[in-house]
């Protein structure tokens, strides 16, 4: 059964248990989405040739054999190029750079190692030793000059942080420190430039949620018994946070939005009652480039809603296994992989639920979108 997360002294600490979570009663707008054509940022149908859509896919796989590479496209689904031409079992866990130059990901190409991929030359570089155990999760830090991700390279899952070329790891979740640990895995960033992660102590494994400073110093606890898949993500400028949490231990995980230091929590409703995490839910940013809106994933698909919960709208409603992968540079579209079709594939749709459309309709599956601009 799941429990209420149990929060420390820390500035972040949203508190659930400590205050009254008002609901916000907001009317969902269910728009009916119709597949149609789309146009680029602000309308400029010339914009969609100023971005990318990286993605990965298993059309290169062969019978008998399940191996990916990365691709990207137009956003209109033109022009579809292999990146990386090495098909192997996993690449996984794809990050942009701030300035959209790099793509970070782990792969399992020559171990299980993190690597990085020039947006214009397409050069691939292994930034994480071979021999290393193995590290995964890869995130860049809000300026772009460090990488945090998890290794396995001391014998136990833990984080660490690196320069943005592969130098200098450092562990920073520092096992010594916490008692009884198992393992640390790396969440993301905050807008400050610190490290949020969870850790599981003990046995059974209870996950806490604690951030660092990249050279880690400034360790503090964030929650206690807090599930680690619906950890908090802060808007860009650290002013709002949205987490999924319990309510009164009902073995749910509600949409709560409150501001960036934890007070004045509320839970987001729609007609139908509170959202709640769906198939959908993935540990992805659900910000906006402008910090304006955040999309959140329902049992009956997605929805987008301004930073204040206000404004809900549904702006995909399928049901089952449907995955938001990301905003467009602009703010003004999102892209989402689903099986909708019968195998994954990627779509785009506007945020406000218009012009859905299925890009990539290949008899393998795609999915794991990354919106890239190229200016």
């Amino acid at each position: 059964m799941a429990t209420t997360p149990r929060p420390s002294s820390s500035s972040f600490s949203p508190g659930p248990r400590r205050r009254h979570l008002s609901v916000v009663t907001l009317l969902s707008l269910f728009l009916v989405a119709s597949c149609s054509d789309v146009v680029g940022p602000d309308g400029d149908p010339a914009a969609d040739h100023d971005e990318w859509i990286v993605f990965v896919s298993d059309r290169v796989s062969e019978e008998g054999e399940e191996v990916v590479d990365i691709f990207r496209m137009n956003p209109d689904g033109s022009d579809v190029q292999n990146l990386t031409s090495h098909p192997t079992r996993f690449y996984t866990d794809l990050g942009l750079s701030p300035d959209h130059s790099t793509l970070l990901f782990r792969s399992t190409r020559s171990g299980c190692d993190v690597w990085s991929l020039a947006m214009e030359s397409l050069e691939a570089l292994q930034i994480t030793g071979p021999g290393e155990g193995c590290s995964t999760r890869p995130r860049w830090s809000p300026d772009g000059s460090m990488i945090g991700f998890t290794s396995s390279r001391n014998g136990r899952w833990e984080v660490y942080a690196m320069e943005a070329d592969g130098s200098a790891p450092r562990n920073v979740s520092n096992y010594a420190v916490v008692e009884d640990l198992v393992s640390s895995f790396m969440h993301r960033w905050t807008p400050d430039g610190r490290l949020t992660f969870f850790h599981s102590r003990g046995n059974p494994g209870v996950p806490s949620t604690h951030v660092v400073n990249p050279d880690g110093s400034g360790l503090e606890l964030l929650f206690e018994d807090f599930d680690s898949w619906y950890i908090p993500h802060w808007s860009p400028d650290g002013s709002r946070m949205s987490a999924y949490l319990p309510i009164d231990g009902d073995g749910d995980w509600h949409l709560h939005l409150m501001n960036g230091d934890g007070t004045e929590a509320t839970v987001v409703s729609g007609e139908e009652g509170s959202l709640m995490a769906g198939s959908g839910t993935r540990p992805l940013d659900p910000w906006s480039p402008d910090g304006e809106r955040l999309v959140a994933s329902g049992h009956d698909g997605l929805y987008v809603m301004n930073a204040d919960g206000s404004g809900l709208t549904q702006v995909v409603p399928f049901e089952g296994r449907t995955n938001f992968d990301g905003w467009s540079p602009g703010g003004t579209r999102i892209a989402f992989s689903s099986d909708q079709a019968g195998t994954w594939d990627v779509y785009v749709v506007n945020i406000d639920g218009t012009g859905l459309q299925r890009i990539t309709d290949d008899s393998g599956n795609d999915r794991n979108a990354v919106w890239v601009s190229r200016r």
